[in-house]
C-alpha cells in the first residue's frame, strides 16, 4: 500500500511539471481589426458590426474585456464611444458568405494557442442608443394598438383602409425624423480603434 502511494505521488509530479512549464510560457497576442466592418441603423441604435482576427502565440490566452471606439480623424478629432451588445463569430452557411452567430453577451473568451479566432462584435454608439430604441418600441406599440383597435373592422371598408394608411404613413415619417435627429455619425473619415484586456494561461 505504501509503495502504491509513493508511485502515485511520483506520477502526479512527473505529469504536473511539464504542465506548469506550459502554463507559464509567455503569450503574445496578435490582434488585428479587419476591413469588413459595416454600419446599420436598427431598432437597437446606430449599430456597428466589427470584425477581428486574433492569434495567441506561445501560450493559450483568456480575453476578459474588449473596448471599441470610433474616432473622427479628418478635420476635427471626435470620439464616439461604443457599447458591445453581443460577442460572436462567423459560421459557414449554405451560401457563399459566412453568417453571424452571436452566442454570448460576455466578453470572456478562451483562445487556444496558435489558432486563429475571428470574432464579430455587435456594437452600438452608446450615447443615443437607448433613445433610438425607445422610438422604435413606441412605434411597435402604436402598430399593435392600431391592430387591436381595428380588429373587428370590415375587410371591405375602403375608406377606413385609406384613413389608416394615411395615419400610419404620417406616424412613420415622424419616426424617421425622430430617429435621424439622434444619429451621431457624421460624414468624413472615421477610424475604429480597439483595446483588449487579456491574460495568458498562467493568470490562474
Amino acid at each position: 500500500m505504501e509503495l502504491a502511494i509513493i508511485l502515485s505521488i511520483v506520477n502526479v509530479a512527473v505529469i504536473s511539471v511539464p504542465l506548469i512549464i506550459w502554463l507559464f510560457r509567455d503569450c503574445t497576442l496578435d490582434f488585428e481589426l479587419t476591413a469588413e466592418t459595416f454600419f446599420r441603423l436598427i431598432d437597437q441604435g446606430e449599430s456597428l458590426f466589427a470584425y477581428g482576427a486574433i492569434v495567441p502565440e506561445g501560450a493559450a490566452a483568456k480575453i476578459t474585456d474588449v473596448t471599441l471606439r470610433l474616432v473622427k480623424i479628418d478635420d476635427a478629432t471626435k470620439s464616439y464611444p461604443l457599447k458591445v451588445l453581443a460577442y460572436g463569430t462567423r459560421e459557414r452557411s449554405f451560401g457563399t458568405s459566412a453568417e453571424h452567430y452571436f452566442y454570448t453577451r460576455s466578453p470572456v473568451h478562451y483562445l487556444p494557442v496558435d489558432q486563429v479566432y475571428r470574432p464579430v462584435w455587435h456594437c452600438v454608439l452608446e450615447t443615443y442608443a437607448s433613445a433610438i430604441e425607445i422610438e422604435f418600441r413606441e412605434w411597435e406599440n402604436y402598430l399593435l394598438g392600431l391592430k387591436t383597435k381595428h380588429a373587428d373592422a370590415p375587410a371591405d371598408d375602403e375608406d377606413l383602409k385609406r384613413k389608416v394608411e394615411q395615419e400610419v404613413e404620417a406616424r412613420r415619417s415622424s419616426l424617421i425624423s425622430a430617429v435621424m435627429d439622434k444619429v451621431q455619425l457624421e460624414r468624413g473619415f472615421i477610424a475604429l480603434r480597439r483595446r483588449s484586456t487579456t491574460h495568458h494561461a498562467a493568470a490562474r
